[in-house]
């Protein structure tokens, strides 16, 4: 993943779906690898351009990300990657703390209509 994709997407100069299937061959491999138990699974995260996340970035995302199986892995994926960056600031506390805490596959993979819009009300 490269952080001008993702501040393209952000920007409204990429679409979700764009930037989803640049991330295909990250995304499967991320996956598998969490898949199996005490995995472990490799971040490819370019930091091409600094990101600054705000209320507004996630509130995009979290909205607009449908919430099947494969987009829900897409989701940790990019807030892992987020979570190990330098190039990555954080605007406000909810942000922060809203990324590092669906970084974990395992509540962002569980992620259903009335947690995303609990989630969603407190980005406003």
């Amino acid at each position: 993943m490269k952080a001008s994709d993702l501040n393209s997407y952000f920007n409204n100069s990429l679409s979700l779906e764009r930037f989803f299937e640049s991330l295909v061959p990250e995304i499967s491999e991320y996956t598998i690898k969490l898949s199996k138990l005490g995995s472990s699974a490799n971040l490819y995260f370019e930091e091409d351009q600094d990101i600054y996340l705000n209320k507004g970035n996630l509130n995009k995302i979290l909205s607009e990300v449908p919430l099947e199986k494969y987009h829900l892995n897409a989701l940790a994926y990019i807030f892992d990657c987020l979570t190990l960056e330098e190039k990555v600031h954080y605007t406000d506390a909810i942000s922060t703390e809203m990324v590092f805490d669906l970084a974990d596959d395992e509540i962002c993979k569980n992620l259903d209509s009335q947690e995303r819009s609990r989630l969603l009300s407190l980005l406003k």
